[in-house]
């Protein structure tokens, strides 16, 4: 019998043309940023008065085997470099057909992150599980002075 690993999420993270990190994905989650409500009763008011207010930056997690064949570039010398330059990197995770009537479904498409920190972990009989944590980029979202 055929061993199959991760969950049929595939994720890629890409660095630039030449460096590609992809992960047969076992675990994800990510979080939205809260949006507080912030307070602005005043003297008058006779209950409290709240407005929206920013939005936090979302974070998120991947955990999965580091797949050999579709990176370019990756290891946890190269990640730890991205991690120290602050390089921004688009991340995309998909799920995989399962049957030739299903077909690939694009469940975060080019979403640029801040790679935040990683792990390596492996034991005798099991492959070495990679863990990426990140956190959205916003900074090309801020408006221009």
């Amino acid at each position: 019998m055929a061993r199959m690993f991760g969950s049929g999420l595939t994720a890629t993270l890409t660095v630039s043309s030449s460096q590609t990190i992809a992960v047969l994905m076992t675990s994800f989650s990510f979080e939205s940023g809260d949006r507080p409500m912030v307070d602005i009763t005043g003297g008058l008011d006779l209950r409290r008065v709240a407005v929206a207010g920013l939005q936090d930056v979302g974070t998120g997690s991947l955990t999965g085997v580091l797949d050999t064949t579709e990176s370019t570039g990756a290891n946890a010398t190269t990640i730890q470099a991205i991690m120290q330059n602050c390089e921004v990197v688009t991340l995309n995770v998909k799920s995989s057909p399962v049957g030739a009537s299903c077909a690939a479904v694009d469940i975060i498409t080019n979403r640029d992150v801040h790679i935040t920190s990683f792990s390596v972990e492996t034991s005798l009989d099991e492959a070495v599980t990679l863990t990426i944590n990140f956190s959205e980029d916003f900074s090309s979202m801020v408006p221009a002075t």
